[in-house]
Parts: C-alpha cells; sequence; structure tokens
C-alpha cells in the first residue's frame, strides 16, 4: 500500500487537533465526574454539543478518532533532548547574532596578528643597524 492511501485530508487533521485540545480543556471536569469506561461516549456526547453550538457538523468517526489521538498523546509537542546536533542547530538558527562578534573577532585578531608582524618587522630592522 502506498502512503498516500494512507493520508487523511489535511482539514480532517485540523479537525482531530481541534477535538484533542477541546478534550484538553474540558478533560478535568470529565475525569472527576466518570470513571474511565463512560468517559469515551460522554466526551463524544459532549463534544457533539461543542461543535454543534458552533454550528460545525462532525462526525462520529472523527470524534472518535479525535478521542483515540487524545489517548495515544499525538498532538503533544515533546522536545527534543538536548544534545550536540540541537546545540549546533540553535548556532545555526542564532547565526545573525553570533555573525556580528564572530566578524569582530576575526577582524581583531587580523589586527593583532598585523601589530606583531609589523612590530617584529621594524625591530628586526633597527636591531640589523638600519635606521
Amino acid at each position: 500500500m502506498n502512503s498516500k492511501e494512507h493520508q487523511k485530508p489535511m482539514n480532517e487533521v485540523m479537525l482531530a487537533m481541534d477535538i484533542v485540545d477541546t478534550i484538553r480543556r474540558n478533560q478535568s471536569v470529565v475525569e472527576r465526574e466518570l470513571g474511565a469506561e463512560l468517559q469515551d461516549e460522554v466526551l463524544l456526547n459532549r463534544l457533539k454539543d461543542i461543535y454543534g453550538s458552533q454550528g460545525i457538523e462532525v462526525s462520529d468517526a472523527i470524534l472518535r478518532e479525535g478521542i483515540v489521538a487524545l489517548r495515544e498523546d499525538r498532538f503533544i509537542y515533546k522536545p527534543i533532548p538536548p544534545s550536540f546536533k540541537r546545540f549546533l542547530a540553535k548556532v545555526y538558527i542564532k547565526r545573525r547574532k553570533w555573525n556580528k562578534f564572530f566578524l569582530f573577532f576575526m577582524v581583531s585578531l587580523i589586527i593583532i596578528l598585523m601589530l606583531s608582524f609589523l612590530s617584529e618587522k621594524i625591530s628586526s630592522l633597527y636591531s640589523s643597524g638600519m635606521p
């Protein structure tokens, strides 16, 4: 099977994400009121009421998919753990800020090296007896 055959339209995915957000906002109230067995049906009915009051017609299949996505934590942001790759990515992202300091450092280094070279030349000229 092709991966394109399993892809869902963007509005279904966005709707599932919205369902998960709606459930999360109202989840603490539902958890207090019910046990785990009745929770899915109550959530389904509550979501139907919420979307119905907004004038949005949502099928039971999409609502159930949103509930399953909530249970799987599918739409929760999980940050990348710290690593060297992440550090390099952050440096790359902030390169405009770092470029100024790097340019200043390189110009300063070149000036110091040039002054050092010139002072060596001048001191060698004076020590060789040339005025």
